[in-house]
């Protein structure tokens, strides 16, 4: 799936694999350039990462293929037409791109239309799922990124109906009732005991969105 690139001058560049959360090298297989292989992304320095490499390995020998600057890669699906696709994408896009928000939130959109149109291109069954707040004041309710995002969820919900799931709503009604946890709910951010970080849910916050996801994930058992 071409993705459409955001930041090409700071880490982490949204390339696929791309992560600086630590050094082991990922993996995808698929077509380049109309030759079948393995994309290889390896990265150094840190922690956090601070270098990637990426290279592409063809599964057979053959002649030399010349690739243009932002060629496609085509990811092989396998067997996941037997899957449903939890698309659940943006969130460090929007995050490393506090001051440009809007445009991030474009580029996530314009990626998440992408894959559901592979997805049907494929008939593969799928889900969106919306990403969560993060525990930062750029995120509290009444701020411009906030806004944006309530804006940008209720164009997602219109957008893809049915296969839409936000997980916010889930989050803010299941905080423990404790002074921190209605803190960050009145901020509009997913309470601490829901988080193992500022952003990531710890076991509890899984747990309050196993239901309403799987639920989500029924009907969409068939393209």
């Amino acid at each position: 799936v071409a993705l459409a690139g955001m930041n090409t001058t700071q880490f982490p560049d949204y390339r696929l694999l791309s992560t600086q959360a630590d050094n082991t090298t990922r993996t995808l297989v698929g077509t380049l350039g109309g030759v079948y292989g393995t994309l290889t992304r390896s990265s150094s320095g840190g922690p956090p990462s601070t270098t990637e490499t990426y290279t592409f390995t063809r599964a057979k020998a053959g002649s030399v293929v010349n690739i243009a600057a932002n060629e496609t890669f085509t990811v092989d699906v396998g067997d996941l037409d037997k899957c449903i696709l939890n698309i659940e994408f943006g969130a460090n896009d929007v995050g490393q791109n506090i001051g440009s928000y809007a445009a991030a939130i474009t580029a996530v959109t314009t990626n998440i239309a992408a894959m559901v149109a592979r997805c049907r291109t494929l008939h593969l069954a799928y889900v969106v799922v919306g990403f969560p707040s993060t525990a930062s004041a750029a995120y509290y309710t009444g701020t411009a990124l906030a806004t944006a995002l309530t804006v940008w969820r209720a164009s997602m919900a219109a957008t893809y109906g049915s296969r839409w799931y936000d997980t916010m709503p889930v989050l803010l009604a299941n905080g423990d009732g404790s002074p921190t946890d209605n803190a960050d709910i009145a901020n509009g951010i997913p309470p601490t005991s829901l988080r193992a970080d500022t952003i990531h849910w710890n076991d509890a916050g899984h747990a309050v969105n196993a239901t309403p996801t799987a639920a989500k994930f029924t009907p969409q058992l068939t393209f």
